[in-house]
C-alpha cells in the first residue's frame, strides 16, 4: 500500500512535468511505454478517464526486438553477465506478464476508450490508422491543427528513419515463443 502510494505520487507527479514540458494543461499526453501494458488496472484506477491505444505485432517480431535492445543496451545496467538463456527467459517472462496482464484487465476498459492496432497496420497505413484510432477514441477531429495532421507530418519525418535490422530467430526461439506465448 506505502510502495504504491508513493509510486503512484511519483508517477503522477512525472507525468506533471512531461505535461508542462509539452504545453502544459489542456493538452493530451500520450504515454508510449510498452510496461504500461500491464498497468491498466492501476492506470484505470489513477486515470478513470484514460483512453488506451494497444499497438500490438507478432510475437517473434516482438522478441527479436526485444533481444536487440537487451543485446545493444542492457549490458549497461549488469553486475554479473547473464547467460544467454537467462537473457531470453526474461524477454519472454516480460512478454507473457505484459500480455496475460493486458488481456486479463482489457475488458476493465470502458467502451470507447480503448483501440487496438497492428504494428504492421501503423507502419503501411499511417493515415488511415491515425484517422481508425482518433475516430474511435472520439478525438477532437482530425482537421484541427492538434489532430490528425501534425502526427503524420511527425511520421512523415521519419521517412528516412533506418529501422534496426534484427537476427533470425533460432528454431529453440521460435519453439519457445510458440509454446509459452501461445495465448497471444
Amino acid at each position: 500500500e506505502d510502495k504504491f502510494r508513493v509510486w503512484s505520487a511519483a508517477f503522477t507527479y512525472f507525468l506533471k512535468k512531461v505535461t508542462y514540458w509539452n504545453g502544459g494543461e489542456g493538452r493530451r499526453l500520450v504515454v508510449k511505454s510498452p510496461v504500461h501494458t500491464s498497468r491498466v488496472r492501476v492506470l484505470l484506477e489513477m486515470f478513470p478517464e484514460a483512453q488506451f491505444i494497444f499497438v500490438h505485432r507478432h510475437p517473434e517480431d516482438t522478441f527479436r526486438s526485444a533481444a536487440h535492445l537487451a543485446d545493444a543496451y542492457y549490458w549497461y545496467t549488469y553486475l554479473s553477465k547473464p547467460s544467454d538463456l537467462e537473457i531470453t527467459d526474461f524477454i519472454i517472462r516480460q512478454m507473457e506478464t505484459l500480455h496475460a496482464d493486458y488481456f486479463r484487465d482489457r475488458d476493465l476498459i470502458p467502451q470507447g476508450n480503448l483501440v487496438e492496432v497492428s504494428f504492421a497496420e501503423l507502419n503501411s497505413d499511417i493515415a488511415s490508422t491515425f484517422q481508425r484510432i482518433y475516430a474511435a477514441l472520439s478525438l477532437p477531429s482530425w482537421e484541427l491543427p492538434d489532430g490528425g495532421k501534425r502526427a503524420i507530418e511527425y511520421m512523415s519525418g521519419l521517412a528516412g528513419f533506418k529501422k534496426n535490422s534484427h537476427k533470425a530467430l533460432s528454431v529453440r526461439h521460435r519453439h519457445l515463443l510458440r509454446q509459452r506465448l501461445a495465448f497471444v
